[in-house]
């Protein structure tokens, strides 16, 4: 009890009315993340979930399995997708590369959304908390 109190005060993110983290993504027009282990897959839909975004037909981002292997990319460019069937799409990196996207690593990803590590601890530990309950 006490260690949720102090988590609580050093708190990064603003909170839905759950008490979730919330993320405000910024667009990348034109933008795919390659995700080389399915680890950062993971990481990345939850941070997509957090930014109040959905995959296909609705379904939020954790609730999905769309990774392909150490070639999966997955578009950030939510505003080209808005009229679709859902905020984001996926494919194999061969996919973009044709199309002359930029490619960016996970970690670049982060860097370019202003992600910083203990804010993907406080949003990992939001998916924990649900699981637990």
């Amino acid at each position: 009890m006490i260690m949720r109190k102090i988590s609580q005060l050093k708190q990064i993110l603003k909170t839905d009315g759950n008490g979730r983290p919330v993320l405000k993504l910024k667009p990348l027009k034109e933008t795919v993340v390659n995700l080389t282990t399915e680890r950062d897959y993971l990481k990345l839909m939850k941070i997509l979930e957090r930014g109040k975004l959905k995959g296909l037909d609705g379904i939020p981002p954790t609730n999905m399995n769309l990774w392909l292997g150490k070639n999966t990319c997955v578009t950030v460019d939510f505003d080209a997708y808005s009229n679709w069937n859902g905020d984001f799409d996926h494919g194999y990196k061969e996919r973009y590369i044709k199309k002359n996207y930029d490619i960016l690593s996970f970690r670049e990803y982060c860097y370019e959304q202003s992600i910083t590590p203990e804010m993907l601890k406080e949003i990992n530990d939001c998916f924990e908390e649900r699981k637990q309950k």
